[in-house]
């Protein structure tokens, strides 16, 4: 099946037919044939629902708060890279613009045909750029930005499923919080489940930081690359990356995928939100946990650069992904990343991104790069509201999905404790944990800190029973800084020395210098075979354990061949991010903390050991190597599984991995679908929130259950426009939709099709159960021999109405379109539109609106569906009127009184502006008087005519201003505020989508002339002055115009009438016709 939208706005068509459940003459006469159209089927005539028996296939299912800044400036690109595209035909400037002397490397981006250029650190890249981007050989030029990650049946048994409350959400409080969430506000991942969990034909790439792909939860969902063979060394598949086996790193332009200096958790965190593994006893489960995982990284440590991006983006797309999970927040336009998305042909998901921002005024991308296949989202919560910080966008942000305490996969992390390190003819022991905290057990006979000590001492060539192997002890422990030293350690280790032919306690001690002074010199430390250099538990603020001079002098002594010993639980203490530790040691720190004991690494001098650890005492350095080649882990402790790798996430990024899982089973379960097509089907088919409208644009979190169905009820949910699917009469004959109707709105379906099929069109009520027959079948339209079939409906309940589109015969596409009355424009009490409850009683005379009007003084409501984003409340006040409740979207926004001591027509009771699209509005009488009136009165309440606008005002985020704008505040004006200047020059620019616009504005006698534009074209010059004020008055229409996105723009001439005393304009808002 494949949708794709004709357009996001709703159509206006004329209505041709008015059905109320009964046949009208618009239909053609019954099918001469034995097969009954579905309007005539009887129990007996039905056809009996096809279902084909799937056997299970082998091992598959069956078995089974503050908000940061804004990167900017130099901060935001990589000074050293640039990306040019030239023009067809050319591959250089015109000019000796890059010459040798600024160009070092030149690479070819051959998916979007633009090349990536090497400058010295030096280049200032500014000019370059500007001058490259006026030349007429080039297209564009831009620099490398960086790219930051963007802040049913049985139940799984994983271990942490009860915290998912992203997949179910039972109330629970998943992080232990007290943030308890509201059950059902999920993206129904238990319900999907029963369709489909996945396909293990279907990849995902995650474009990310790197991923633990050694995770027990993720190992058996990595995408494999068949061609190429594991551990060659060679480049089998001739892609041009050699051992690709399940991915690529590109930011270091290897096949390591998981580097835990990196940290890499983010990845692995939205890999398995994705595709953990499901029902495997431990940890998480994945939304799709069959589909395959694409692990791309390019981001290391903060951030990652766009041309890693590109062609993390041109590897997926030629390795098969059709899905790209894109952890990216970029805030500078790059035509270059816009171009490898648009080459790649697949969905693309992106988080909104993290910085608290409108999306519509400040793009983030690549989740606002205008592009068909990019599916934007935010982030909700469990309790249905958007998470702080979460970007939000009325047009550029599409839906919502969790993003808050998420439980998901985290890098497995055993803590390293001590490291053996060989580079050259030197030798290092690194022991974080001092060997005078590992414990003995003296009633087992255990003597584990002195086996410790040996074997490290043996593999520095010092071994005991060798007095040609000097040893020189360096008391760095603190134990001489005034006026609180550390304790002292030196005991320690001349007991641990106390066997050893090469140590002499008499001659072969060093103390460092008192209050922290340094320790030995490079001469003194060469007369030695091993230096054991201990620095206890010291920990002092002010002095670093080993002071620079020492890293040089052990830099120096190592370079020549020495062997060295450090120890100390705090021993790399205020040096942890210093070139000593990163490129002697070649180890990067973590962090300390306690731990009971430490286990031996296999090929390691410690392999097959257990030590005890002091865990009360002290805590301990946690290391990473750097270079495994060079410094190999050999003690570390062993975090529990699972508990150890697993933890809960927030944020816009895993929020978006959430839709990328959605999307999965969708195109798991229907593989042909376009890029288009799934983010269509996910952003129609979302549980609507009240919290997201306004602020997204399908108004909607993440449905995974209504994204997979659509062949009877409760099927894909549709809010009109035009969309193309397909039907078979052999296999898939229905395709239903759910249309959120509203009592007095106007509906026109259009129906067409393939040439040679034969589709009908059938409406059926809110209390349908099935479209399997033709109980609560409201309207239809069947001809024959062809699909082109109508429907024109005026609702008078409001429901969840459903739309079945049915194969009688034939298979091909069809286009599918309905369109809804009730657009802007004024609406009066005769209007069908206007749907009465109770006994209303007509009004007339010339005083009303249309010479008409109703009022009651009775239970009874008037209830309204529209399109706009204004709607007001025409009507009449005087003594003998009441106080009325307005309803918008059924709740509940005013009590207005009608009442008035002098009689008041054509007054506006009630306005309110709201966020732009489909809306009910009620009012409904209450009795009650008005607090002024006499007690004895009556409490009618009337309706003269409701008027519906699409406003867009001065303050909406598209907006634009130039020059400088001041702001009148009043009642009068829509929405309390208008605009204005008066300087000329100064402009407001408006951004919209119709078919006609008008200029709303604030006349008087000190306004002047204003040039509107539309298109950036002139058009005429409006002259805004009146002798007296006015309010709302519209100073310009525009022709009809082209169906699109247009803008108006209004420049203050700096010229006026002779009436006017002055020159300046004002804006309030622009009316919109679509």
């Amino acid at each position: 099946m494949k949708k794709q939208w004709v357009s996001k706005s709703i159509l206006v068509t004329a209505f041709t037919s008015l059905l109320m459940g009964t046949i009208g003459s618009a239909f053609a006469a019954p099918t001469p044939s034995d097969k009954p159209r579905k309007s005539a089927w009887t129990a007996e005539s039905a056809p009996e629902e096809k279902v084909i028996q799937i056997p299970p296939a082998s091992g598959g299912e069956a078995e089974q708060s503050g908000t940061p800044a804004i990167p900017a400036g130099e901060a935001a690109y990589d000074r050293s890279q640039i990306i040019v595209k030239y023009k067809s035909g050319f591959s250089s400037p015109s000019g000796s613009i890059l010459n040798n002397d600024i160009l070092k490397n030149r690479v070819t981006l051959s998916g979007i045909h633009a090349d990536a250029l090497s400058l010295p650190d030096s280049t200032d890249i500014k000019p370059l750029l500007a001058k490259l981007n006026q030349d007429p050989h080039v297209l564009y030029a831009e620099p490398n930005y960086k790219v930051y990650p963007a802040a049913a049946g049985t139940l799984p048994d994983d271990t942490y499923f009860q915290n998912q409350w992203a997949l179910l959400n039972t109330g629970q409080d998943p992080a232990g919080f007290n943030t308890p969430g509201t059950p059902g506000i999920d993206i129904k991942a238990t319900d999907a489940w029963s369709i489909t969990r996945g396909s293990s034909d279907l990849t995902v790439a995650v474009i990310d930081t790197g991923v633990a792909i050694d995770h027990p939860d993720l190992a058996g969902s990595l995408w494999t690359n068949a061609k190429d063979f594991p551990g060659n060394g060679l480049d089998d598949d001739h892609n041009g990356y050699a051992d690709d086996v399940h991915g690529w790193n590109f930011a270091d332009d290897s096949d390591q995928l998981f580097d835990a200096v990196d940290g890499d958790w983010h990845g692995t965190a939205v890999a398995g939100i994705i595709a953990a593994s499901s029902n495997n006893g431990i940890g998480v489960s994945g939304i799709a946990p069959n589909v395959k995982i694409m692990p791309l990284k390019f981001i290391k440590g903060e951030n990652g650069s766009v041309l890693d991006l590109i062609e993390a983006i041109q590897y997926a797309k030629d390795n098969g992904a059709k899905i790209a999970n894109i952890s990216a927040e970029l805030y500078s336009y790059s035509q270059a990343l816009k171009d490898a998305i648009d080459a790649s042909n697949m969905l693309v998901v992106a988080p909104s991104g993290n910085y608290g921002v409108n999306t519509d005024a400040t793009p983030a991308y690549p989740a606002a790069f205008d592009n068909p296949g990019i599916l934007s989202v935010t982030a909700v919560d469990n309790t249905g509201n958007l998470v702080p910080g979460s970007n939000i966008g009325a047009e550029s942000v599409d839906v919502a999905a969790p993003g808050y305490e998420v439980w998901t996969t985290e890098p497995i992390s055993n803590p390293g404790l001590s490291a053996q390190i060989e580079e050259g003819n030197s030798r290092i022991i690194f022991n974080g944990i001092a060997f005078e905290n590992i414990l003995d057990e003296e009633d087992a006979d255990q003597n584990y800190r002195q086996d410790a000590f040996d074997r490290a001492m043996e593999y520095l060539g010092a071994a005991k029973d060798d007095p040609s192997a000097k040893i020189l002890l360096v008391q760095d422990d603190g134990s001489n800084i005034a006026p609180y030293p550390s304790s002292s350690k030196r005991s320690k280790y001349l007991e641990l020395l106390e066997d050893y032919a090469g140590f002499d306690e008499d001659s072969d001690i060093v103390t460092s210098a008192p209050d922290g002074g340094d320790g030995p010199s490079v001469e003194k430390m060469k007369e030695y075979d091993a230096v054991i250099w201990f620095t206890g538990t010291a920990s002092f603020e002010k002095y670093p354990n080993i002071t620079e001079n020492d890293q040089l002098h052990l830099t120096e002594y190592l370079k020549n061949g020495g062997r060295l010993l450090l120890t100390g639980s705090h021993s790399l203490h205020k040096i942890e991010d210093s070139s000593f530790v990163s490129d002697v040691l070649h180890l990067y720190f973590k962090e300390e903390f306690m731990w009971e004991n430490v286990v031996g690494i296999p090929g390691t001098i410690y392999e097959g050991v257990n030590y005890p650890l002091n865990e009360d005492k002290d805590s301990y350095n946690w290391v990473i190597s750097r270079d495994p080649s060079i410094a190999k882990i050999n003690l570390e402790f062993v975090m529990p599984v699972p508990k150890s790798v697993y933890g809960y996430v927030i944020g816009t990024s895993f929020a978006a991995a959430h839709a990328s899982g959605a999307a999965a089973l969708l195109l798991s379960q229907e593989p042909s679908l376009s890029p288009l097509a799934v983010k269509q089907r996910i952003m129609s088919s979302g549980t609507r929130l009240s919290s997201l409208t306004g602020r997204v644009a399908s108004g909607a979190m993440v449905n995974a259950y209504r994204a997979l169905t659509d062949d009877d009820i409760p099927g894909t949910p549709y809010a009109g426009g035009s969309l193309t699917n397909r039907l078979d009469e052999a296999s898939d004959v229905n395709d239903v939709y759910a249309l959120e109707l509203h009592a007095g709105e106007d509906i026109s379906i259009e129906l067409s099709g393939d040439k040679g099929t034969d589709f009908d069109l059938y409406l059926f009520a809110p209390e349908a159960e099935t479209v399997q027959g033709n109980q609560n079948l409201l309207a239809y339209s069947e001809h024959e021999g062809t699909s082109a079939e109508s429907i024109a409906y005026t609702v008078t309940k409001s429901g969840t109405y459903y739309l079945d589109v049915y194969a009688f015969k034939g298979s091909g596409s069809y286009t599918l379109s309905m369109a809804t009355g009730n657009l802007t424009g004024r609406y009066e009490d005769t209007s069908d539109s206007l749907v009465f409850t109770g006994p209303w009683a007509a009004l007339s005379g010339s005083a009303y609106s249309g010479s008409t009007a109703k009022q009651i003084d009775e239970k009874g409501k008037v209830e309204f569906a529209f399109v706009g984003s204004y709607i007001g409340w025409i009507g009449s006040k005087n003594d003998k009127q009441g106080i009325a409740n307005v309803y918008i979207d059924g709740i509940k926004a005013a009590s207005p009184s009608l009442f008035s001591a002098t009689p008041l027509d054509k007054q506006i009771v009630f306005e309110k502006i709201v966020p732009y699209g489909q809306h009910t509005f009620s009012i409904e009488w209450t009795g009650k008087t008005d607090p002024d009136a006499k007690k004895t009165g009556t409490a009618f309440i009337n309706v003269d005519a409701l008027a519906v606008e699409h406003l867009i005002q001065e303050d909406n985020a598209t907006t634009t201003y130039g020059g400088a704008w001041k702001t009148n505040f009043s009642l009068k004006h829509f929405g309390g505020i208008a605009k204005y200047a008066d300087r000329e020059g100064a402009y407001a620019q408006f951004k919209f989508e119709g078919s006609q616009v008008r200029l709303l504005a604030y006349t008087g006698p000190g306004r002047g002339l204003a040039d509107i534009y539309i298109d950036d074209k002139p058009v005429v010059s409006v002259d805004l002055y009146s002798a007296a004020p006015g309010f709302r008055k519209t100073v310009f229409t525009s022709g009809v115009l082209p169906a699109g996105k247009h803008t108006l723009k209004v420049v203050a001439a700096g010229q006026k009438s002779a009436a006017s005393s002055g020159t300046s304009i004002s804006v309030d808002a622009i009316s919109v016709t679509p």
